[in-house]
């Protein structure tokens, strides 16, 4: 009781400010295991609501977007470490001009969904093997996740993973593993 009474009076003094998040957007992400692909899908509350697009596409050809990130285990389930193993992988870490701290944000479409362009796997892991020392021949399995700078009454951060996709011998040679 005392506590927010404490509360109530910071407030009506304005030390303590309430803020609103953002409305709900919701994110998904589809993969083609077939193809070695996968594309985010944003579902937003509201058509009032802005997306960082830059969040969105890869810096350059070949390859991934900012905010995407493998994470790898082996055969046996084991997590494969690489640099910031909590982190996760990306290729965009390896493109020199990267936008790191740019954004570029644009409204959420009228129909509020929202899907990015299709991308590769070989794209995001490009590099993965030599940073890890592990071999493309030895991962079993990888999960994506995502993340995309929405704002609308306050800014924030919507967030999405995959599930673990196997990774058969056939994706594993197309990787690069023999």
């Amino acid at each position: 009781m005392m506590k927010s009474l404490f509360l109530a009076a910071l407030f009506m003094l304005g030390l303590v400010k309430v803020t609103m998040a953002a409305e709900p957007t919701r994110l998904a992400i589809e993969v083609d295991t077939d193809k070695m692909q996968y594309r985010v899908c944003l579902h937003f509350e509201s058509n009032e609501l802005e997306y960082d697009a830059l969040d969105l596409v890869p810096p350059a050809t070949g390859f991934a977007p900012r905010r995407v990130r493998a994470f790898l285990k082996d055969a046996s389930g084991k997590a494969i470490p690489c640099g910031n193993t909590d982190g996760g992988y990306s290729s965009y870490e390896m493109y020199s001009g990267s936008p790191l701290f740019k954004s570029s944000f644009k409204k959420a479409p009228a129909s509020k969904v929202l899907f990015s362009e299709w991308y590769s796997f070989q794209d995001l892991l490009r590099g993965f093997g030599l940073a890890s020392g592990v071999s493309p021949d030895r991962w079993g399995s990888l999960q994506l996740k995502f993340a995309v700078a929405v704002q609308g009454k306050s800014p924030s951060r919507v967030t999405g993973e995959s599930e673990w996709i196997f990774l058969s011998p056939a994706a594993r040679r197309a990787l690069g593993g023999g």
